[in-house]
């Protein structure tokens, strides 16, 4: 049976800042990185591995969730990151905007293009992790490594973390800006919902989903086969 954790919120603060703005951004020792995290760099260390996580089955579903220190260091990363401003076509986690906002963008009668992507966080691994944080947040090898273990379990993002989101979302954002790049081409609607992709457009057929599928391939990812529906201009549609 999953014992009961106590939720920490996310922080904001109602801030929204460019990517090299965050406290995150340009981080050249471990040393900082602790006293970013608000916690030790003795307490960091200890931190690495697989240890500091309860786990679980939850209808049938393998769940990882960070406890203790390791879930404080999560919250304070799921803060930080979700305070980096975000790209218009996402829609999950983000105040103001929800399931439903991701829906209204698709309204009218026009193809519609509905699918996920299979295992996102289980198939989100510590090298798109570390990548991440190296390239895009230009922290010191070492810095991005020691990210990477704090951040993962088993090699993958934890299904159960409040970092699972953003983080997921950030490690994989070259793969949806291309999504969005030949979406833009074809002059199609994109959005995104955690794991959840939908398109719309005049130019939304097989041909557009066999691309969408290879971007994802090319970045370790697959697109759901059963959760993929393409629906035609004047069918009832659902998103």
């Amino acid at each position: 049976m999953a014992k009961t954790v106590k939720k920490l919120k996310i922080k904001t603060n109602g801030k929204s800042y460019s990517y090299k703005d965050s406290p995150l951004y340009g981080i050249r020792t471990k040393k900082k990185l602790a006293k970013i995290l608000g916690q030790s760099l003795t307490v960091i260390k200890g931190l690495e591995g697989d240890n500091g996580y309860h786990c679980f089955v939850d209808n049938g579903r393998d769940i990882q969730e960070p406890v203790g220190s390791l879930m404080l260091v999560h919250n304070r990363f799921a803060s930080l990151l979700s305070r980096i401003a975000m790209p218009d076509f996402l829609h999950s986690g983000i105040k103001g905007r929800s399931h439903i906002s991701n829906a209204d963008k698709h309204t009218g009668f026009k193809p519609l293009l509905t699918t996920d992507l299979k295992a996102f966080f289980q198939t989100t691994s510590r090298l798109s992790v570390f990548g991440f944080f190296y390239g895009r947040m230009n922290c010191a090898p070492d810095v991005a490594d020691l990210i990477a273990n704090l951040c993962t379990y088993g090699g993958h993002i934890p299904t159960g973390s409040q970092l699972s989101m953003p983080l997921a979302f950030f490690a994989n954002s070259k793969m949806f800006h291309d999504m969005a790049k030949m979406s833009d081409k074809h002059n199609a609607d994109m959005t995104v919902y955690v794991d959840d992709l939908t398109f719309s457009g005049p130019s939304v057929n097989k041909r557009f989903l066999h691309h969408i599928k290879r971007i994802a391939k090319d970045f370790g990812h697959t697109i759901h086969p059963k959760k993929t529906k393409l629906y035609g201009s004047g069918k009832a549609k659902e998103v």
